[in-house]
């Protein structure tokens, strides 16, 4: 009696099982990072799970369970700045430190209205 009590039990929860909530951050202006995240996104998406993605490339079309948070404006405050990062590379690791640290303070101040 016991075996078919559990039984029964479980066989009545399989339809109430559910999806996570994922929520993804893609935080770079470039565009091959977001491409292996929103690969991941769709596939979670797709396994029954409710993503919400942060990003600077919103979706063409919108797919269910797929939530943009789009922050464009992210892509415009960079925008001087990307040839400096590339220049970095000659310059010694704790010299890139500081120069990181002095970049995210910028982007912070300049973005309090990105979003």
């Amino acid at each position: 009696m016991r075996i078919f009590t559990l039984i029964l039990g479980l066989l009545c929860t399989l339809g109430y099982s559910s999806g996570y909530n994922y929520l993804m951050v893609l935080n770079s202006a470039g565009r091959s990072h977001f491409n292996v995240g929103h690969a991941l996104a769709k596939g979670l998406v797709k396994a029954g799970h409710t993503i919400t993605v942060v990003s600077v490339f919103p979706q063409k079309k919108p797919i269910p369970g797929y939530t943009d948070v789009n922050v464009t404006n992210v892509v415009k405050v960079m925008g001087g700045d990307i040839g400096s990062l590339w220049a970095s590379i000659q310059k010694p690791f704790t010299q890139n430190l500081i120069d990181l640290y002095g970049f995210l303070s910028t982007i912070t101040c300049r973005c309090t209205n990105a979003f």
